[in-house]
Parts: C-alpha cells; structure tokens; sequence
C-alpha cells in the first residue's frame, strides 16, 4: 500500500514538473529581452520615444518575439555610432547594406547578444539586434507613425488608444530592435 502511494506521487510530482518546465519553455521572453535592451550601450543623447512588444513564443504563424525601441538622437556622426555600438555587442552582421540611393539618409548595422539564463532555458542562446537611424525627416509617413508591436510597453497606454510616434523636428529616428529565435 504503502509502495502504491509513493509510486503514484512520484508520478504525480514528474508530471507536475514536466508541465511547470513546458509552460516555462512555451511563456514569453519579453522581461528577458527587455533586460537585454537596457543592456545596450547607447550613447548618451538618445531619448526613449516608444517601446512595443510582439509576442511570438507559442510559434503561432511563424511569428517570434520581437521587442522594437524607438529613440531620437543628433545626426551627425550617427551612423558611427551605430556601427561602434554593433561590433560591441558582437555577432555577425545579418543586415543588408542599405541602397546607395539611400546611404545619406539612412544608416543600419546588425548584431547579436547573447540572452540570459531565462533566455537559455526557454532555447534563445542568443538575440538579434537590429539598430537602424533616419535623418531627420527622412522617416515619415503612415508606415513609422505607429508602434509596430502589439503590445505598447512605453508610454503606457491611456484613455486614447490610438498612440503615435512623435520625432522632434531636427532629431533622427533611431530603431533598436531585439529579435528572439529559438535555439538561434
């Protein structure tokens, strides 16, 4: 009787735990990734204007978990900023060169960063970080008026749902993008 017992707890608790580390496994990296934004080293003129989450953890449509941060920064000098800060956080540059149409206006670098212990127990080893700059009023219009991610994490949401990106006039618009893939 007695032996029934323990092996039906014994049972019990492994089921308990396999269903606490899958839950653990499939939950959102966004406290992880925002961490691992504050992380970045960013030079000391850039404002915070918004912060959005996309979820993607649970793999629905192919979607992965995207953290975006939009600044506003000077321009000169800008974009050797963002290639310094890149080769500083390291990996290989996943980006494509931007056109030479637009290489006066628009600058981009890509890295990676490696992820915390949650982030390695929930199979990110390591993150994508994309960091791209505008000059000013180069990035304006409908596509970069709104925060891309479904969930606005800065400024919180009030009595008006309908948030939007405000750049001041003179400053560029810098995007710092962090981008979870499993087992990447």
């Amino acid at each position: 009787m007695i032996r029934a017992i323990l092996v039906i707890l014994a049972v019990l608790t492994a089921l308990v735990a396999i269903a606490g580390a899958f839950r653990f496994y499939e939950s959102e990296p966004m406290d992880d990734l925002r961490q691992g934004a504050d992380a970045v080293p960013l030079p000391k003129d850039f404002v915070l204007v918004t912060e959005s989450y996309s979820p993607g953890a649970s793999g629905m449509f192919g979607a992965v978990p995207h953290l975006q941060r939009v600044y506003h920064a000077s321009w000169p000098g800008l974009c050797d900023s963002l290639h310094d800060l890149g080769d500083r956080l390291g990996g290989v540059n996943m980006l494509a060169p931007v056109s030479p149409e637009y290489a006066e206006r628009m600058c981009n670098r890509g890295a990676s960063q490696k992820t915390s212990w949650r982030g390695r127990l929930r199979n990110y080893r390591n993150y994508e970080v994309r960091l791209t700059a505008w000059r000013p009023g180069f990035a304006e219009g409908p596509v970069f008026d709104r925060p891309e991610g479904i969930i606005l994490l800065y400024p919180r949401r009030g009595v008006t749902t309908d948030q939007k990106i405000v750049i001041p006039e003179g400053r560029a618009r810098v995007d710092i993008e962090l981008i979870a893939h499993r087992g990447w």
